[in-house]
């Protein structure tokens, strides 16, 4: 009969094993956020602390170089703002330009609200840094059918966005509507127009309307958005 292994002796082994498991998954994430930091210093010149302090960089998509950057297809998209002002997507191009989505039937209060606070939070962070004349921040609603300028308005507003000429919300020409939300890949669903599942992201564009990368959490990291912004500004 095999010789069973006394009790002690098994709860030493499982406690090994916890042990090696636990220091090897330690090692990986070190590597990771060291990456990471590396990464984030070879763009903005500076140290891994600049990646912000939330360490959340790890949620942004890879910063892309000018050359290699995508232009928004169709600059012609028309829009009406909060304040019943008529545009298209063009016009806004000329400054680094950070754009959110939301709609204000959101139940989620982790989404589209929280996503709204957060830009207002940035808003703030920006005239800190005396940037805020330098850059747009734009909210785009995923029902324009729904969300009329007065709806823009109180939605933001009672989140402490601040409007103003580099502070808009918008919403798109219904007819323009959704070839826009496809071509700039924001992370929603619709059904027969309304808004079935939906994530969260804020997109950086250049001055030429293209997309430099995206942060695809919520909260994202304001500081490390401000370093690239930064970065944005200094290109030619």
């Amino acid at each position: 009969m095999k010789a069973e292994r006394p009790p002690t002796q098994s709860i030493l082994i499982l406690a090994l094993f916890t042990t090696l498991i636990s220091a090897t998954l330690s090692a990986c994430a070190s590597h990771s956020t060291a990456g990471l930091a590396e990464r984030r210093a070879s763009l903005t010149g500076g140290s891994g602390a600049d990646a912000g302090s939330d360490g959340m960089t790890e949620f942004a998509t890879p910063w892309t170089l000018p050359d290699n950057r995508r232009s928004i297809r169709y600059p012609r998209t028309r829009y009406e703002d909060q304040d019943g002002r008529r545009g298209t997507i063009g016009d806004l191009a000329g400054k680094p330009m950070l754009v959110t989505f939301f709609y204000s039937r959101c139940q989620n209060s982790a989404k589209c609200s929280s996503a709204v606070a957060r830009m207002a939070a940035l808003q703030d962070g920006l005239k800190q840094h005396h940037l805020s004349d330098r850059v747009r921040l734009v909210l785009v609603t995923y029902e324009p059918q729904f969300d009329t300028p007065s709806r823009l308005l109180q939605f933001g507003a009672d989140r402490g966005f601040a409007f103003g000429d580099n502070a808009l919300a918008i919403r798109l020409d219904q007819s323009d509507h959704k070839r826009f939300v496809d071509d700039i890949e924001a992370p929603v669903n619709f059904n027969a127009g309304w808004v079935n599942t939906h994530g969260v992201e804020l997109s950086l564009m250049d001055g030429r309307g293209r997309i430099v990368r995206k942060y695809q959490t919520v909260p994202w990291d304001n500081q490390a958005v401000i370093v690239d912004i930064r970065q944005v500004l200094t290109e030619p």
